[in-house]
């Protein structure tokens, strides 16, 4: 599943990403500042197909359910990505609800591991309380199940799942119809879900997300490790987070710092794996153990 190599381009000054399977359409997931359907306008929006079928429509944030003019208000900023030994690192910044009196900086970072496994991080740096939102819609209706820190999809061909990593993130469960045209008028009705988390603070909204072809049973186990620094001692999820993802023979490690905390000579341990860098992606199923360092 993981052995089709992808290809990352950069678009329109970095504003948006695209990630494709090389020589072949069948996978992509097109990463953008604002959202995809204006009449939502959302922002940090992304579009995922897997094996020629779509599966989100959109997935974006929304801060405090307040929804932002058509005319995007927010700065661009060029912001740092990556693709070696077939993984990608992508990250955007959203600035729109910094117009706000007690605003908000979000941030979106994306890691991919081959073409069908994601690792989606949004960050928000809050001045007050807020309530944060991930909107995702799918491309179809009646396709979502949702089950403790999980939601599953089944489209025709495809099926995926998406873990929640953060401990505080919330959905009420309901799957919600929303329509899939560019206007509210327009489109048909497809499924779509709410993500939640409220606080006065940094916030992090951590999750997997897994595609695999429908009729197989899929083979993943997905835990949180906690990082330590050989200079600072144990990171917080406040600091640094990190998964281990295994995958029948494949084990994978994850690190991820917020707002970079980590030196370039600030060498830490995570699970039994040793590396440098902000965002690290480690084959642990390797004898080598050695970091792709993706930031």
């Amino acid at each position: 599943m993981l052995a089709r190599t992808i290809i990352l381009e950069e678009m329109q000054e970095n504003e948006e990403f695209m990630l494709k399977a090389e020589g072949t359409p069948e996978d992509s997931m097109h990463f953008k500042n604002q959202s995809f359907l204006y009449d939502h306008r959302d922002h940090l929006c992304v579009e995922l197909t897997v094996n020629g079928e779509a599966i989100f429509l959109r997935s974006g944030i929304r801060i405090d359910r307040q929804y932002m003019d058509k005319e995007d208000t927010s700065r661009r900023e060029r912001q740092p990505y990556a693709l070696k030994a077939n993984c990608a690192f992508m990250q955007l910044n959203c600035t729109a609800y910094m117009n706000q009196k007690e605003g908000v900086l979000a941030k979106r970072k994306i890691i991919a591991i081959g073409s069908q496994l994601f690792i989606l991080m949004d960050e928000f740096y809050p001045v007050g309380i807020h309530v944060y939102e991930q909107i995702f819609q799918f491309s179809r209706k009646k396709a979502v199940t949702i089950s403790a820190n999980r939601v599953h999809y089944e489209g025709e061909n495809v099926c995926m799942d998406m873990h929640y990593m953060s401990g505080d993130m919330t959905t009420d469960g309901s799957i919600s119809m929303i329509q899939d045209g560019m206007d509210a008028g327009g489109g048909v009705m497809t499924d779509a879900i709410s993500v939640r988390k409220e606080g006065g603070a940094f916030r992090s909204l951590l999750s997997v997300i897994h595609c695999y072809d429908k009729g197989l049973t899929p083979s993943i186990e997905i835990r949180k490790l906690v990082p330590e620094s050989f200079k600072r001692g144990t990171m917080n999820d406040q600091q640094v987070e990190a998964l281990e993802i295994t995958m029948g023979e494949k084990r994978y490690i994850v690190s991820i710092s917020h707002l970079d905390v980590l030196e370039s000579a600030d060498l830490f341990r995570v699970g039994d794996c040793n590396g440098f860098g902000n965002v690290l992606v480690f084959d642990a199923s390797s004898l080598e153990k050695k970091p792709i360092v993706l930031r």
